[in-house]
């Protein structure tokens, strides 16, 4: 089935990858000076290696990708969703255009869950994006850089 609308944002801010950096710059410096100890192997090897490597590579490969078919709207925030989270067109009961703000609703970018368990975010990239209102009265934000084509994608009548 072809898309009437697909998009693919990828994790690209300095901040996060600043952090790595001072984390690895830490491991290594410690190790350097400390050596491994071998008492506590495991914890220096967990700690100073794996969780940088992994933050690493979650980091690397975080993405959101949208994809709008003639049945649904799809997205997906990988590494967190390993398949499309997918909701019917004739659910949706309005989108309109956001900008987001990560201090006041989400504390941030990625997937954002604030007090109200009925409203949810999925932003990656920028501060612009679209509520969309379902008709069960959730609300999920998601973060585009063309939310007038995803609106116009789809199609609320």
């Amino acid at each position: 089935m072809s898309n009437l609308f697909e998009e693919h944002q990828y994790q690209r801010r300095l901040l996060p990858w600043l952090l790595v950096a001072a984390i690895w710059t830490a491991s290594i410096s410690h190790i350097y000076k400390n050596g491994i100890s071998t008492e506590h192997k495991m914890y220096d090897i967990l700690i100073l290696l794996i969780l940088p490597l992994t933050i690493n590579l979650l980091l690397l490969f975080f993405r959101l990708s949208i994809k709008i078919d003639k049945k649904y709207f799809k997205f997906k925030m990988f590494p967190f969703h390993w398949h499309f989270r997918k909701i019917r067109l004739n659910e949706i009961s309005n989108a309109t255009v956001k900008e987001y703000n990560t201090d006041r609703t989400f504390h941030g970018w990625g997937m954002g869950i604030p007090w109200n368990k009925n409203y949810q975010s999925y932003t990656v990239k920028g501060y612009k994006g679209v509520e969309i209102s379902l008709s069960n009265g959730k609300k999920i934000f998601i973060g585009t850089q063309q939310p007038e084509s995803l609106i116009e994608s789809l199609n609320i009548k």
